[in-house]
């Protein structure tokens, strides 16, 4: 993708389970973003070696991300079966949908026009997970933006709607 990315995300984590991520969010959506048949971006990597980018690290609602994921607490040998249901994955899963969300809360505080680029370019994407996701629904109501009555012309977090209400 050209141009320079909306985000970049680059942690370190260390604790229960160890892993190093390296994601962004592209300035601009792909063509195939709505297909259904697109799948996430987000590479697994174990000691540096490749494993796998089929694994759905991240949610479909998150499926705009794109990087790697470098783990030092997975078997090289492990199988897909169990890859699939390893519970070192489920907390990498968590912590890194956890992170992307409170990144992009710090945005929409700190830089309101950038955000709202990006709620236009991602936001339907994003509203999905309200559905799909139960353990993240309250993390993503924060940083949806809507349209109300009192400003039908701009988009506003659900915080400041309750702000107003009487």
């Amino acid at each position: 993708l050209p141009g320079e990315p909306f985000m970049t995300i680059h942690s370190k984590v260390d604790g229960i389970v160890s892993y190093t991520n390296l994601l962004f969010i592209p300035a601009s959506k792909p063509y195939d973003l709505f297909h259904p048949d697109r799948k996430t971006s987000v590479k697994l990597y174990v000691k540096k070696v490749f494993i796998s980018e089929d694994l759905n690290l991240v949610p479909a609602n998150m499926r705009f991300l794109r990087g790697l994921i470098d783990s030092d607490d997975l078997s090289l040998n492990i199988s897909r079966e169990n890859l699939q249901h390893s519970l070192v994955l489920d907390r990498i899963r968590k912590s890194v949908v956890n992170k992307v969300l409170s990144e992009l809360k710090k945005k929409s505080q700190t830089s309101e026009g950038e955000y709202l680029k990006f709620w236009n370019e991602f936001g339907a994407v994003l509203k999905e997970g309200l559905c799909e996701s139960t353990e993240s629904r309250e993390k993503i109501f924060e940083i949806c933006r809507f349209y109300s009555s009192k400003s039908p012309d701009k988009l506003i977090s659900l915080a400041e709607y309750f702000d107003r209400v009487k």
